[in-house]
């Protein structure tokens, strides 16, 4: 993210690059994840769809005004504040420097990961000999291992 954004706005903005393209890939009615390191991705943050998106070329950032993920008309407002890497002009107004030691993300909903499906893991390998260790935190998406026995 370009600047703060603070609980009760909205509207966030995007850093472009240096040479005043697009960093990201993000569009109109794209349901996006808003996150920072208090705010993680993991925990409560805010969804939201890109109900307006307008580049500003002069300012290096691009605009978004939030709609209801439900509803992108409607507008909402984010629940959490957000620290960008704003620096305060301190050395210069770079959104790409990360003096400040902050940084704000946003990314889309696109469908592009998955959640592992234990429900029947072994059908793959039925032709195998082949147990399965899964962890207690297995369930959502990771440490899911197969391990080929040596029975014979």
């Amino acid at each position: 993210m370009r600047e703060y954004a603070l609980a009760g706005q909205s509207t966030i903005y995007l850093a472009m690059n240096p040479d005043g393209t697009r960093a990201d890939n993000i569009n109109l009615g794209n349901i996006i994840h808003i996150f920072d390191s208090a705010t993680p991705y993991e925990g409560d943050h805010d969804i939201a769809c890109v109900k307006y998106l307008e580049e500003d070329v002069t300012n290096k950032r691009v605009r978004i005004d939030l709609g209801e993920e439900s509803d992108c008309n409607s507008s909402c407002s984010l629940n959490h504040n957000y620290d960008a890497d704003n620096d305060n002009n301190q050395g210069g107004n770079d959104p790409w420097d990360f003096s400040s030691g902050n940084s704000a993300g946003v990314c889309k909903n696109d469908n592009l990961f998955f959640i592992a499906d234990t429900s029947d893991l072994g059908q793959p390998f039925s032709d195998g000999f082949v147990t399965f260790h899964i962890s207690r935190d297995g369930f959502e998406g990771s440490n899911v291992v197969p391990y080929i026995c040596n029975y014979l």
